[in-house]
């Protein structure tokens, strides 16, 4: 494996540990640390997302949603997170838009889309 790869590998799976302990700060923090070059890696700016989502700043994660997918359209788990922030600001038709286009990058995606709580209001 290329040494580089793995740097971006090990970033990213600290920072799901920080994800999956709620611990915010320090999943930005992690990816944030990692080699710049990774920085703007659909990997990464999808944790960067996640991130600012705990921290509540909802506005900030709507905004680095919505120009990720613009940067990365085929990436249906990122339309997923711009469908949930979409679903938060109260803007269920965009949500539901934005749902579509996840499912018809993965429809395996449904069945997370069906039990994602943030997504539940949009129907």
């Amino acid at each position: 494996m290329d040494p580089d790869i793995s740097d971006l590998t090990r970033a990213l799976d600290i920072a799901d540990g920080y994800l999956t302990l709620r611990m915010w700060e320090h999943a930005w923090n992690t990816i944030e640390d990692a080699p710049s070059h990774w920085k703007n890696h659909p990997d990464a700016l999808r944790r960067r997302i996640d991130a600012l989502t705990g921290l509540e700043e909802w506005g900030k994660a709507h905004a680095l949603a919505y120009d990720v997918v613009s940067i990365f359209p085929m990436r249906a788990d990122l339309w997923q997170r711009l469908a949930r922030l979409q679903a938060r600001e109260g803007d269920f038709r965009g949500a539901r838009e934005s749902v579509a286009k996840c499912i018809e990058l993965r429809d395996d995606m449904r069945v997370e889309i069906a039990h994602d709580d943030m997504l539940a209001g949009i129907w």
